[in-house]
């Protein structure tokens, strides 16, 4: 089973703006790098036993910090672990763009729980969640093209703020769970 970029975005967004693919890479930052096992054409994918190393080159490769207090969990999302054989693979740039939902979603989630307010730190995670859209894995990632509009219409027709409705359809179990082993 091939895993697609396009199951992070949701059906939900497919909705409002159609689908979209995978196109994305770690940024040359240093950070620990696994090379793909597999190709296929042009594309590279990542075999499931990749996935922990990938998962954890990933997360140190983004290039902003959590919000205090948040770490990334050491296990790789539910969503890279497709239906627990071994066949499954993942094409590259999934787990990265991945890492870069999760760090957007641990700053929704921190914006959301009142904190942030709480703490006069709200500009501050404005231009944090701004941050988002230059991370490599983010601009290389062709379904986030206009995201944050297509949010906002997605929001307004569901009355909900564009980081709450963003939040509950983007950052499920699935790819965000502040409850992994950390």
């Amino acid at each position: 089973m091939i895993k697609r970029g396009t199951l992070i975005i949701g059906t939900a967004i497919a909705l409002v703006v159609g689908s979209a693919g995978v196109s994305a890479a770690i940024a040359d930052t240093g950070s620990p790098h696994v090379s793909p096992a597999i190709r296929q054409g042009d594309t590279s994918f990542y075999s499931q036993e990749q996935i922990p190393a990938a998962w954890t080159a990933a997360t140190a490769a983004v290039p902003e910090p959590l919000p205090a207090g948040a770490t990334y969990p050491k296990e790789a999302p539910p969503l890279l672990f497709g239906d627990g054989t071994s066949n499954n693979i993942y094409e590259q740039g999934l787990p990265e763009e991945l890492a870069t939902r999760w760090w957007r979603c641990a700053w929704i989630e921190y914006s959301q729980s009142g904190t942030a307010a709480r703490d006069g730190k709200t500009a501050e995670v404005q231009k944090k969640l701004a941050k988002w859209k230059s991370f490599t894995a983010v601009e290389e990632f062709d379904g986030l093209q206009g995201y944050e509009e297509k949010m906002s219409a997605l929001a307004q027709r569901l009355d909900e703020s564009p980081l709450a409705a963003e939040f509950r359809l983007d950052c499920g179990p699935d790819v965000y769970n502040t409850g992994s082993e950390k």
